[in-house]
């Protein structure tokens, strides 16, 4: 009997380093339990990353594993019968929002209703909640378009591998799993105890001088020492951090949770706006500074140190550290072994084992 073809799975990231570091993260993940991945990006992007141009035929049991915006890829995996995952970094919640908006389930803001509150399943937003990209005066409109795309593909993907957690978002993940695609939450995967085991790999584009810690580094400096890079997931862990101001972006937002530290939420644009509805008014771990930049208000020191003070003293504070106590403690069990995000993640390499062997030669 011949050994066992290994798993192979090809990750195909966009170029930002917002998404570039997550999927990095779920590549450790599934490498550590055993698949042979490959992590694509651009030139630009990857300069410091390899990946054989050869493969052996036939490559074993192979799945195709891209981001919200490679929807060129999907199309190609679809026609040579290779199974596909989307890798969503960002909330279920907003999946479903955009699921709903494309796909027309709920009325959403328009040119002629620009104010009307959205009623998703479990939560209604109002038109300043909801991510700009469903508004009728989106910035982005390119953007719009390829959501509508994705969206409109779904039948050609198996699973869509969710950096969120099932305790975190149940009531939005059974809804999509039931109404759309299945979502498997696998995160939040900056807290795999995977990723420390393999953290010689990182995608970032910007790091510090040397190998130092940088919690060591900020103990030699001034108090409110402004830098232009620093471990935000380190930072975060540290028992003197109080509250974090934060644009809400997903990754922001889930280290943020993870990490036990309640946050002043200050959205800028896209799902940032949907995200801090969901940290002050949902998972209970926020206070808001602000509604985005379309709001074009300045925000001035004063309410700045209202915020804070709300965020860090008094009966207000003690209620946001509690809730972000309970989230971290149910991150860290998601993500140890036999968790639901692990679980998931075991589930995902046999599904693709289901699927069979893809023909390097038809490809």
């Amino acid at each position: 009997m011949g050994s066992e073809v290994p798993l192979h799975i090809l990750l195909v990231s966009f170029p930002a380093q917002g998404h570039i570091n997550p999927l990095l993260r779920l590549g450790k993940c599934l490498a550590a339990k055993g698949a042979s991945v490959i992590f694509t990006t651009t030139e630009k992007a990857g300069k410091d990353m390899r990946i054989t141009n050869k493969l052996a035929t036939p490559i074993g049991d192979g799945c195709l594993t891209f981001e919200f915006f490679d929807h060129c890829l999907l199309d190609d995996a679809f026609e040579h019968d290779i199974p596909s995952a989307l890798s969503w970094n960002n909330s279920s919640a907003v999946f479903a929002t955009y699921y709903n908006y494309v796909h027309k389930l709920v009325p959403f803001p328009s040119e002629t209703e620009p104010y009307i509150d959205v009623h998703l399943p479990f939560i209604v937003l109002k038109y300043n909640e909801i991510p700009d990209l469903t508004h009728p005066f989106n910035p982005y409109p390119i953007l719009g378009t390829l959501i509508t795309s994705h969206m409109n593909n779904l039948s050609k993907i198996f699973c869509v591998l969710a950096d969120t957690y099932e305790e975190l978002e149940h009531d939005f993940i059974d809804y999509l799993s039931k109404k759309s695609v299945l979502i498997r939450p696998i995160g939040p995967l900056f807290k795999n105890p995977t990723i420390k085991a393999a953290s010689n790999i990182r995608g970032d584009f910007v790091k510090s001088d040397d190998d130092c810690s940088i919690i060591e580094w900020l103990h030699t400096k001034p108090t409110g020492k402004v830098v232009k890079w620093s471990p935000q997931e380190e930072v975060l862990d540290h028992p003197s951090v109080a509250c974090f101001v934060t644009h809400c972006g997903w990754n922001s937002t889930m280290e943020a949770i993870a990490s036990g530290v309640p946050v002043l939420a200050f959205p800028a644009f896209g799902d940032h706006l949907t995200n801090a509805k969901f940290l002050i008014d949902v998972f209970g771990v926020g206070i808001r500074l602000g509604y985005s930049l379309m709001e074009n208000k300045l925000v001035t020191r004063d309410e700045v140190k209202k915020c804070l003070l709300e965020a860090t003293t008094g009966e207000k504070a003690e209620e946001l550290k509690k809730n972000a106590m309970k989230w971290k403690k149910e991150a860290e069990e998601a993500v140890a072994v036999g968790g639901s995000s692990d679980w998931n993640l075991d589930a995902f390499m046999e599904d693709i084992k289901k699927r069979g062997v893809v023909n390097i030669h038809k490809v």
